[in-house]
């Protein structure tokens, strides 16, 4: 019982965290229109990311970061 709502307290976090990161990265790179879809330089001029790569890498970050913690939570 007590672990069930752990681990539902826990799903909930994810999730509201996963929303959160979604709309940091789409109100920090989608910003501006130009750049999330002409790309920004990010170290050499010659590597240049669009918001829509930035989102799929945020993406597979928070994919990592859900799986990660749901195998914690398995552990307890």
């Amino acid at each position: 019982m007590t672990t069930e709502i752990i681990s539902q307290s826990v799903n909930f976090f994810i999730s509201v965290g996963v929303v959160i990161r979604i709309f940091m990265c789409i109100e920090l790179h989608a910003a501006s229109f130009q750049i999330f879809f002409k790309g920004i330089g990010i170290g050499n001029a010659t590597q240049q990311k669009t918001g829509i790569q930035i989102l799929r890498d945020y993406a597979r970050e928070t994919v990592v970061i859900i799986h990660r913690s749901r195998l914690a939570v398995g552990k307890i």
